[in-house]
């Protein structure tokens, strides 16, 4: 119907930019000057940007606009969010390497999420249908953009909101701060532009800073036990597959070192350790308020992430059997084949119920 077709036209349009102040994570508590969009969450209408209780049911997206790493950095976990999916979810589906993500910039971000480069944003975004919405913050064309704190002087860029949207004689800090806008446009080559910042609007950006960090201690820590989790999980993985090849391949030599790798693996690893712990969990139901009210239909992404899948009853029942006494017996350096790789299919069944309770606690955060 026409509706639907107009529903589905303004889903891609592209939502406007905004310029926003974070405090840094710096020691010396710089601004992190950012550009960001707000995405519906899954399942929800588009946003009417002048309804402030519409606002804060949204998922956003941020870009730092900082020139210290050389690149654009990107918030992954508005991206996922928007889709209907959990961090854990998310890496895993697109297999993520971890040098591809950072949870911190040393200090430059304004909070711990997955930041990625603008292109690897970009591509997700594609395959998650957001390309039209992100056009605007995600443009390859404007990754050359910066913004830069330089205290007492201001804050410089090299881009500034069109003409026809904010006009020069009104162009300022608290102007630029108000104003939504539809794109970037990039200065000349050595032109640069300086707006003052007033000590009000950096204890604004430092008192919203410190309000957040209150607010998003759950989403934090379950970036944090995810990110460490999936690491795992790759390396185990990894292990299983090199380990199998190895004895597909019949060659001595090669499976002797693979199960040497895999048994040291395991045996170092210290899974019971690996979060999320029972601590981890008190704390975090603490943390999550009344997310009973919250829960709603169970949502699921379009792509199946069979790591997440729920354990079934012979895997449970391998788990509820597993003999420490006879677990430590399969790190040894006389362990068998056949111990091994058993020692390694329990270790990653952990891993997984591990895997599974950290998406399960962010779908209800």
């Amino acid at each position: 119907s026409a509706d639907e077709l107009w529903h589905l036209l303004s889903a891609q349009r592209p939502l406007p930019l905004r310029f926003v102040l974070h405090q840094s994570q710096r020691p010396n508590g710089s601004l992190c000057p950012c550009l960001e969009v707000d995405l519906p969450k899954h399942g929800g209408s588009a946003i009417d940007h002048d309804n402030v209780s519409q606002r804060q049911a949204v998922c956003t997206v941020t870009r730092i606009l900082d020139p210290e790493h050389k690149m654009p950095y990107v918030s992954l976990g508005g991206i996922f969010a928007a889709s209907g999916m959990s961090i854990i979810e998310g890496l895993l589906r697109f297999q993520i390497a971890p040098l591809d993500y950072q949870l911190s910039l040393a200090g430059l971000e304004p909070f711990d999420d997955i930041w990625v480069s603008l292109k690897l944003a970009a591509a997700i975004s594609s395959q998650l249908g957001l390309s039209g919405p992100l056009a605007a913050l995600l443009d390859p064309k404007t990754r050359p953009a910066w913004s830069l704190d330089e205290g007492r002087t201001g804050i410089s860029f090299n881009w500034r909101v069109p003409a026809s949207i904010l006009d020069e004689a009104k162009y300022s800090t608290a102007s630029l701060l108000q104003t939504d806008f539809p794109q970037v446009e990039l200065l000349r080559p050595g032109e640069q532009l300086k707006l003052l910042v007033s000590d009000q609007q950096r204890a604004e950006a430092r008192s919203r800073s410190q309000s957040g960090a209150e607010t998003n201690r759950l989403k934090v820590q379950l970036i944090r036990c995810s990110t460490a989790c999936y690491a795992v999980w790759l390396d185990l993985t990894h292990a299983q597959q090199s380990l199998d090849a190895a004895e597909h391949a019949q060659d001595p030599e090669a499976l002797e070192l693979e199960i040497r790798l895999a048994r040291d693996y395991v045996s170092d690893l210290r899974v019971e350790q690996l979060p999320p712990l029972a601590t981890d969990l008190i704390e975090w139901i603490q943390l999550a308020a009344d997310p009973f009210s919250v829960v709603g239909d169970e949502q699921k992404g379009p792509v199946r992430v069979p790591a997440l899948d729920r354990l079934d009853r012979a895997e449970m029942l391998l788990l509820r059997q597993r003999d420490e006494a006879k677990l430590q017996s399969q790190h040894s350096s006389n362990a068998s084949l056949h111990e091994v790789k058993q020692a390694l299919e329990v270790t990653i069944l952990i891993v997984r119920s591990k895997l599974v309770t950290l998406h399960k606690m962010q779908m209800l955060a």
